[in-house]
């Protein structure tokens, strides 16, 4: 277990709620599964045990008997002194009251030298000791300290705690004196011969009112935030985070509370905002996070409290290893899996074999669900509806929490990946068609307790996509290279192949074509090598893909229909879908639209067949396009809504985002600029909400080129520049390559073409090293050469370019008329390339 924390409440003057907050976050801290103690060290003026008193017997002694048995001489132990209670729920915490509940209490405080403690009675290394236990045996030490300045009160505020939050109105003296004795405890922890952190201090503002006097209350908080600032800054970000931390420790005046001691958060609703007990819920999350993760408690407190809530139900330790969510079709497999998991000594919940008849079913899988540390998805061709509420439901706490805990899916076929959530789309997934349930249960154990090179293959993996989920590219390769050294070391075929796979996908997503098609290939060997049908099949869709990103529409089709016969052989209805689909984009580039619809056609027929609701909508989407290729923009806007609809209903956020930023093109081809901007900017924000950050690119270089269309080619250029910094930033060598593409056209359009060959310069060379289509390049330097005439464009090559590739590109931009065929559409009427749509 964790050690705990102590934090002590201070005030410099009474009155201001101190033991009320205290006693309030420590029920709530005990309800919540954290084992808490409570220490009342305000001995002259004792009353914690008053907020407790219907929950636990009187004290029969506390911290005064302990103090006074250190003074003379007698062993004491740190938890002698200890009241138990326990509240209306069966939870319990532990209390050290101030002391025995008789007359000759007030003696026994006068007869305390606090001073001849540490000198004579050596009372220093003996609270250390104190201490030492309380944090190894709780989860939090509240301690209630007492007001002023005092001997004792030096204890509470610089000796004990890890964290001094100080509770205080909006009126000058206490303002004034709270922080100088802040001030004074952060001197004199420096000044203590005990190795300690430094000191955290919490503000909170308590009985504000903010419905009266509202000019005045506004007043104080901005006086506050330039006061409280160096109370902040060990644990607060820069930055306009302040004020709503601020807000979210300011404790509501209630004239209601006000009267007697009482425990609000035992009646009412701590998600309430116009109840104290919110206030309060705010405040005991943040002391159980240890004032940790401040970006996700601006900005979310409900979703703050909720993984401090579900911290303490694990009581800082997971049940079970892994939950297993699967459907009933691959019911058998899970089962399988739940055995050798458990041989290999992983403890899973699989709801099937653990929930009983007469159980409440979503109550237990959310509890299952928390004490769960890892996701397991066992999914066959797409997820159902109750995966994706248990997936949601995990990824929501994982996220939130910002814990360790991952994501396994298992899949029947590749194309099962399409309706993962799109976080886990990018994860590593084990294919039940490529490795044997054995091997994955090892691969899985390998990930959650580590183990041999073989299994660090796929730990390799598994940073391969952390890094690519934070936009690290090249820490993203670096990890799948490390993977594939292990797989040859190893012998391991089936690793080679994936690592390859892994590293073809990654080259693709930069551009870089050659690269790509260099591992898919040997992807490709390692699978035939194994005689797995299935990788082949799923590999020579991607070179199919490969190909026709390059232009190469011949042989992305043959490739395409090499993977269909094998679908077709295997009876694997998702993969020729698949096939379908991608052979139907192949006959929309080429211009045969008839035959395009018929191919999208059959993979829709296929999808309904089998309920993929995910496939369903990209087949609409693509009828979409196919609709607005011909100029039946009503029709496209049917279809494209019909797929939205289907993502809405999904919760798919990028098949969202990808739905609007149709629509945006839609609208923009229409001429509807205003109704363009708006679909583009709803795409733009989900893909920031995201954090897709190739997304991100995208709508900027749409935005982009509606502003170019408008003619403010100020504001276009200042949207490239944000799409081309993104894609720098990925390292997205085709992404940089279209942007630097159309700033060239942006600079031909103003008239500044000598600037504009710069930039399509850079575009062209960038698009010969990856292997992608040139043609668009050569089309736009032909139109620059006609602007600035043969002379002065050869000057500029000759000058830019070695002679040889200054004299190729003069062949090459001779006039022609039109441009010849190339993928992606003109830059003027849209995005570039595949990748940038």
């Amino acid at each position: 277990m964790p050690a705990g924390q102590i934090v002590t409440f201070y005030s410099y003057k009474g009155g201001v709620g101190r033991s009320f907050l205290l006693s309030n976050v420590a029920t709530l801290l005990t309800q919540w599964g954290y084992r808490v103690l409570c220490i009342d060290w305000d001995l002259e003026a004792p009353g914690l045990h008053y907020y407790f008193r219907p929950h636990m017997e009187e004290p029969r002694s506390g911290l005064v008997e302990m103090v006074l048995n250190v003074r003379d001489q007698r062993p004491v132990d740190a938890l002698e002194g200890i009241t138990q209670v326990t509240f209306p729920d069966g939870t319990t915490m532990d209390l050290i009251a101030a002391g025995e509940t008789s007359r000759s209490y007030v003696d026994k405080v006068q007869g305390i030298d606090w001073d001849s403690l540490y000198s004579d009675a050596d009372f220093g290394n003996i609270l250390e000791e104190w201490r030492k236990v309380w944090i190894n045996s709780y989860d939090v030490i509240l301690v209630d300290s007492r007001t002023g300045i005092s001997d004792s009160g030096g204890i509470c505020t610089s000796q004990l705690p890890h964290v001094l939050a100080y509770a205080f109105t909006a009126n000058q003296q206490n303002l004034d004196g709270v922080l100088d004795v802040v001030a004074r405890a952060a001197r004199a922890r420096n000044g203590l011969p005990y190795d300690r952190s430094r000191l955290l201090t919490l503000p909170l503002l308590s009985r504000f009112d903010m419905n009266e006097e509202y000019e005045r209350a506004a007043e104080w908080r901005t006086k506050l935030k330039t006061e409280l600032e160096p109370s902040y800054n060990a644990w607060v970000p820069e930055g306009p985070t302040t004020d709503r931390v601020i807000d979210n420790c300011t404790v509501p005046y209630s004239a209601y509370w006000s009267f007697g001691e009482e425990l609000p958060v035992l009646s009412e609703d701590i998600r309430n905002p116009q109840l104290i007990s919110y206030s309060i819920a705010t405040i005991a999350a943040l002391i159980a996070r240890k004032l940790e993760d401040v970006p996700l408690f601006t900005e979310s407190r409900d979703a703050y409290v909720d993984g401090a809530i579900r911290s303490g139900r694990r009581g800082g330790t997971y049940r079970y290893d892994v939950f297993i969510s699967s459907t009933l079709s691959m019911m058998n497999e899970a089962r399988e899996l739940y055995r050798l998991l458990a041989e290999e000594g992983i403890s899973a919940y699989l709801p099937q074999e653990n929930i009983r008849p007469g159980d409440s079913w979503s109550e237990q899988l959310r509890g299952a669900i928390d004490t769960s540390q890892h996701l397991i998805l066992l999914v066959h061709e797409n997820m159902k509806s109750h995966q994706r509420e248990e997936s949601n439901y995990f990824l929501r706490q994982t996220l939130d929490d910002h814990s360790d805990r991952k994501v396994f899916p298992v899949i029947a076929s590749w194309d099962a990946r399409r309706s993962l959530p799109s976080i886990v789309q990018n994860v590593v997934a084990y294919s039940l068609s490529d490795e044997s349930p054995a091997h994955i249960a090892r691969m899985i154990k390998s990930q959650i307790m580590g183990g041999s090179s073989l299994e660090n293959s796929a730990a390799f993996h598994q940073l391969g996509v952390a890094a690519e989920n934070q936009g690290d590219l090249s820490a993203a390769e670096r990890h799948y290279r490390n993977a594939l050294g292990v797989d040859v070391r190893a012998g391991d075929r089936t690793g080679l192949a994936a690592s390859h796979r892994q590293l073809g996908r990654l080259a693709q997503l930069r551009g870089d074509y050659t690269t790509a098609e260099l591992h898919y290939r040997a992807s490709l060997a390692a699978l035939e090598e194994l005689g797995n049908r299935t990788g082949i099949a799923t590999t020579y869709h991607q070179l199919g893909t490969l190909a026709q990103l390059r232009g190469n529409y011949q042989q992305a089709e043959e490739r395409y229909r090499a993977s269909l016969a094998i679908d077709e052989e295997l009876g694997d209805r998702a993969g020729i879908s698949s096939n379908y689909h991608q052979l139907g984009i192949i006959a929309e580039e080429r211009g045969d639209y008839e035959q395009a619809e018929e191919r999208y056609r059959a993979s829709l027929a296929i999808e309904e067949e089998l309920g993929n609701r995910t496939g369903i909508a990209a087949g609409y989407h693509q009828l979409g396009t196919l609709a607005q290729e011909r100029g039946d923009y009503e029709q496209a806007e049917e279809r494209y809504r019909a797929s939205l609809a289907i993502e809405e209903e999904l919760g798919n956020r990028t098949g969202i985002a990808a739905g609007y930023h149709q629509l945006g093109t839609l609208a923009q081809e229409r001429g509807d600029y205003e109704q363009a901007e708006e679909r583009y900017r709803a795409s733009l924000a989900i893909e920031e909400e995201l954090g897709n950050r190739t997304g991100i690119a995208a709508g900027y270089h749409q935005l982009g080129t509606l502003a170019q269309e408008r003619g403010d080619y100020e504001q276009a250029e200042e949207h490239y520049r944000a799409s081309l910094a993104i894609e720098k930033e990925l390292g997205n060598r085709a992404g940089i390559a279209t942007s630097y593409g159309q700033l060239g056209v942006l600079r031909t359009e103003q008239q500044r073409p000598a600037d504009g060959v710069v930039y399509t310069l850079q575009a062209w060379e960038l698009e010969k090293a990856t292997g992608r289509p040139t043609g668009n390049s050569l089309y736009w330097l032909g139109r620059q050469r006609e602007r600035l005439g043969d002379d002065a464009f050869r000057s500029l090559l000759h000058e830019l370019l070695p002679d040889e590739a200054a004299v190729s590109i003069m062949i090459a931009t001779e006039p022609r008329g039109e441009p010849a065929a190339h993928s992606g559409s003109d830059p003027l009427d849209g995005p570039a390339s595949a990748e940038q749509t």
